[in-house]
């Protein structure tokens, strides 16, 4: 049994219990407890990760993480035209959400971070924001390619932006696996 109230095992029960509901209900019901589950998991996340940070090569992912977690909810909210500006989105949010114990104090009081701390938040937020560009640059040339596909005819070998891209076969199994699972929630929530 979990010794604190607020704990990522309690919350990973809840999570579970409503997996449960789901499974059960019908309607307006599913819908409402699809959102509950959501914001169930993303706690128990932040809980999990706030616990145990998640490193990899040393550097911490836990912010990415929840980031991409809120843009797959994003997707699931707002199917359709929205898809490359909810990815756009992931990376500046992660920053945001890194960003967000540096303005906590204990007892959830709220301060102002120290200026050398300052100065780490802006250049993690404008290195994200970097790649969220370079992210926006993907899905623009993307977005030419599948509107003009004379494009594709082009020699672009002395590019330094567009290169062609295949995905290894062990990324291609991993995406497969990854719908798989999209659509098994699909069909619960």
């Amino acid at each position: 049994m979990p010794e604190r109230l607020a704990s990522w095992k309690k919350l990973s029960v809840l999570t579970l219990f409503a997996m449960v509901l789901i499974l059960v209900s019908e309607g307006i019901n599913k819908e409402i407890l699809a959102v509950l589950y959501v914001i169930f998991i993303a706690i128990v996340i932040w809980f999990f990760t706030k616990e145990k940070p998640l490193k990899i090569l040393g550097i911490s992912v836990n912010s990415w993480a929840m980031s991409i977690l809120i843009c797959l909810w994003l997707l699931k909210l707002f199917p359709g035209e929205v898809t490359s500006r909810v990815w756009i989105s992931c990376p500046p949010l992660a920053a945001m959400i890194a960003a967000i114990p540096e303005f906590m104090e204990s007892k959830n009081k709220f301060k102002i971070p120290a200026p050398e701390v300052r100065q780490k938040l802006v250049i993690l937020f404008l290195s994200y924001l970097v790649l969220g560009c370079w992210l926006n640059f993907t899905f623009t040339i993307q977005e030419w390619l599948e509107n003009d596909p004379s494009l594709m005819q082009q020699d672009f070998s002395k590019s330094s932006f567009v290169v062609k891209v295949e995905w290894p076969k062990w990324w291609m199994e991993i995406s497969e696996w990854i719908r798989h699972w999209f659509s098994i929630i699909k069909r619960m929530a």
